[in-house]
């Protein structure tokens, strides 16, 4: 029996399989890293592409600026999360607690509206700071990309 384990015929189906498996598994986890690093290198495409008009330096320093606005909003991010987690577990629940989900609901929006409005805030300063031909260079930029909803929005950032 031991010579049948050890043929070559066998070596070599053990090895395809152990192939095939560990193929699996490297594309499995490159897929799930993948599709965070597409959308990742999406976003930077979209930020590039917004602030192409703009000089150089301004656009060095308006990357700055947002990430520091995102590093400084990140515990927000994660307070939403958190609460959308915990409404989806009430939502999940075998007997729905229209009170939990009604809070939950009502957090989310406040949570929601406390991020919107801290990043907000912060475009306001950024924006702010640059001269008026800047500014109108960003704000033509941005109505390219932007649904004709936020328009009005933009507009009065730009006067």
């Amino acid at each position: 029996m031991s010579t049948r384990i050890t043929s070559p015929r066998w070596l070599w189906l053990v090895l395809i399989l152990s192939l095939l498996v560990n193929v699996f598994c490297v594309g499995l986890i490159a897929g799930r890293f993948g599709h965070r690093l597409a959308g990742f290198l999406e976003i930077h495409r979209q930020v590039n592409d917004v602030l192409a008009p703009l000089p150089a330096p301004t656009q060095q320093r308006l990357r700055a600026e947002l990430r520091s606005a995102l590093i400084d909003s990140r515990a927000q991010f994660a307070a939403l999360h958190t609460g959308r987690q915990q409404l989806l577990d009430h939502l999940a629940a075998p007997t729905l607690d229209p009170t939990a989900i009604e809070a939950d609901f009502s957090r989310n929006r406040q949570q929601l509206q406390a991020l919107q409005t801290a990043l907000q805030q912060h475009l306001l300063q950024t924006v702010s700071t640059l001269d008026p031909n800047e500014r109108q260079l960003l704000i033509e930029s941005l109505r390219r990309r932007l649904p004709a909803s936020g328009i009005g929005q933009l507009d009065r950032l730009a006067h």
